[in-house]
């Protein structure tokens, strides 16, 4: 039984790859909140992704970073209306690593996949009485 590849016509040309579906991806305004004990910062982020019809897209990784930054510092799944949340909760970080993201906000990034494009958004960080 002969392979058959979709990326070949009958004629036996190649013809283009189909591409990746574009997306949109939205990083919400966060809050972030000092922790008396230890001297640590909390931090709530929220990113939505969806195709460009506004269509969720579901069970895709995004990743949250401090700024400007690419160094992730933690990771949520969308869910079905594509919203991701990312709570440090007890994972709260030294204070340095969001001190600048308090003044520069965050990042959030979906790295793509064979379906989808990547796609980064960017939000501020407001300090949480």
């Amino acid at each position: 039984m002969p392979i058959i590849d979709p990326n070949v016509s009958s004629q036996g040309t190649k013809t283009a790859k189909r591409g990746r579906t574009a997306v949109k991806l939205v990083a919400e305004d966060g809050e972030a909140s000092l922790i008396l004990d230890g001297g640590l910062i909390s931090v709530t982020a929220n990113a939505r992704l969806t195709e460009t019809d506004g269509s969720p897209i579901e069970g895709k990784t995004i990743k949250f970073c401090p700024g400007h930054s690419k160094k992730v510092h933690g990771t949520a799944v969308t869910d079905p209306e594509g919203n991701a949340e990312y709570d440090s909760g007890s994972n709260a970080a030294n204070p340095f690593t969001w001190v600048s993201a308090l003044l520069e906000g965050y990042t959030a990034i979906f790295d793509g996949d064979p379906d989808y494009q990547g796609a980064t958004s960017h939000a501020s960080l407001t300090l949480k009485g």
